[in-house]
């Protein structure tokens, strides 16, 4: 009975879910026509963009997650945002294809232009110009940069020490057609625009940093005015910087090129400053000039050049106008630019006061030279006469600045002490000495043959000489250069080009006499800076 009633109890129950689908279809029905009216709404009205974030220049573009206006870039990017691509090192190389210097370059247009510092690209007085600049390019952040073209000077202003390259061979040789170069670059900023605290990116290969690129960070310490470029000459900055950072690129938050690392600084001492300029009326006598003491910029501290100052360099070099300054004529330059690198030296390779031996240097069971350490200075005592004999650091470099300090303890008669740089060995170095008679000679040894580069001579007066008193010597060596010190009063500046590189360290001899014997304090070996 019950079962028989089922039937009529199902066709009851279908027309009710009949009548229930009918009204669910054209509820669908209704709502499909409110969905097609609001698409042809939102078709009419503009479509909001979709934000997409470059946290730098150059970076893969990454879309926002959300649509917001996009965030403010920092300057702590992720290391794929880096534009490490567009910073490169230029290398200087002699006739014979040998490295002479290194800097850094950016690259700011595709086609290849490259702005750097000037005295990356141009030799120092009486030097012989580059015969070619190597461009090497980074390709990974953790390898060194790869050689890939060389590069010409198109423009270059020495007192700003900026200057702008082309691209123009490959290693092979072959013109390189510049439109299809396609390179990495950084956008210009505006240095006008930064204050302090700002943050600063600075890229670039110091001698520091390796054979890899390096990051280092700060913020803008303040500006250092300098005519006729107006209160914003120099960026200051409490980034680190090094030999090797010039011509590299100093980056703002949005990652756009805003100054040039041009005076480089090293160290945390105040006598290790690196570079300074008269750049301020400190005697208050109401002119800039060289009664006024140089404002000194290193340290902790360390200048830039702003981008906006190279804008007419950027802009003649884009037109393929060609502008470098002729050499000026030495020995006149030489001389001036050797008293500037005298008074401004570069960072410190090596510094010794003599308190305690020096490892390598105790020679007391040599039967002609015994050496003892007492009250902070090193004596060395030569027995034979017609004898030399050096002390050499241990180093390898081309430009130096090296002082000492030195006296006679033991007199000869005829013995002379001095200091050497690129000492290669025995017979070959270069050696500037001073007699205890008050005369001096600089002299070299290639290939063991003896040349006097400066004959024996008097020291001039106001060097006050006294072998018996503690006597500074210093020499310098630069590019061809060898120039002489005593007592901070340049004695003589000679050139030669058969040495290019090697030791530094310090030299003891007699001709007739013998058991002579000097005392040597405060050995300070730096790099002469570019």
């Amino acid at each position: 009975m019950a079962w028989k009633t089922a039937p009529a109890a199902r066709r009851s129950w279908s027309a009710w879910g009949l009548g229930l689908v009918l009204m669910g279809l054209l509820g669908l029905l209704a709502c499909s026509a409110c969905g097609i009216a609001a698409w042809l709404w939102q078709t009419a009205a503009p479509a909001a963009p979709t934000p997409t974030v470059f946290p730098y220049p150059g970076a893969s573009p990454t879309p926002s997650a959300t649509p917001t206006r996009a965030p403010t870039p920092t300057a702590t990017p992720t290391a794929e945002a880096v534009p490490f691509r567009a910073v490169v090192q230029i290398v200087a190389l002699d006739a014979d294809g040998q490295p002479l210097w290194t800097g850094s370059g950016t690259l700011v247009d595709a086609d290849g232009l490259i702005l750097t510092n000037a005295h990356i690209v141009l030799p120092g007085p009486g030097e012989t110009p580059p015969a070619d600049l190597l461009v090497l390019m980074t390709q990974q952040e953790d390898r060194p940069p790869t050689p890939r073209f060389y590069a010409q000077v198109l423009q270059a202003d020495p007192d700003l020490d900026l200057a702008v390259l082309r691209i123009v061979r490959d290693l092979d040789g072959n013109p390189v057609d510049p439109a299809s170069l396609g390179l990495p670059t950084i956008s210009l900023g505006d240095a006008d625009a930064l204050r302090l605290g700002d943050e600063l990116v600075i890229l670039g290969y110091p001698g520091i940093g390796g054979n890899t690129i390096t990051l280092t960070k700060g913020e803008v310490a303040g500006f250092t005015g300098e005519e006729p470029y107006g209160p914003r000459a120099f960026i200051k900055t409490t980034a680190t910087l090094a030999g090797g950072n010039s011509g590299g690129a100093a980056l703002d938050a949005h990652g756009r090129l805003v100054a040039v690392p041009t005076l480089l600084g090293a160290g945390s001492k105040v006598d290790e400053v690196v570079d300074c300029r008269v750049l301020v009326d400190t005697n208050h006598d109401g002119v800039v000039d060289d009664e006024d003491a140089c404002v000194p910029i290193g340290g902790f501290i360390n200048a830039l050049r702003p981008v906006n100052l190279a804008e007419p360099l950027l802009a003649a070099a884009r037109r393929g106008e060609v502008a470098i300054p002729t050499p000026q004529p030495t020995p006149t330059a030489a001389r001036s630019a050797l008293d500037d690198i005298w008074r401004h030296p570069g960072p410190v390779l090596a510094r010794e006061p003599f308190n305690a031996p020096v490892e390598g240097w105790s020679t007391t069971n040599d039967p002609d030279m015994q050496v003892t350490f007492t009250e902070g200075t090193m004596r060395a005592l030569l027995r034979p006469t017609d004898a030399w004999y050096s002390f050499t650091w241990g180093l390898d470099v081309r430009d130096v600045v090296v002082t000492v300090r030195a006296r006679v303890t033991r007199s000869a008669g005829d013995g002379e002490f001095g200091l050497v740089c690129r000492y290669r060995d025995l017979n070959n170095t270069y050696g500037a000495s001073v007699l205890e008679d008050g005369s001096f000679y600089i002299w070299k040894l290639v290939d063991g043959e003896f040349e006097e580069l400066h004959p024996f001579a008097p020291l001039p007066d106001e060097a006050h000489f006294d072998p018996r008193g503690w006597t500074e010597i210093g020499l310098i060596c630069f590019g061809p250069h060898l120039a002489l010190w005593v007592n901070d009063v340049p004695v003589v500046l000679v050139s030669d080009g058969a040495l290019r590189q090697g030791d530094v360290g310090l030299v003891v001899g007699t001709f007739e006499g013998a058991n002579f014997e000097v005392a040597f304090d405060d050995l300070v070996i730096r790099r002469a800076r570019r």
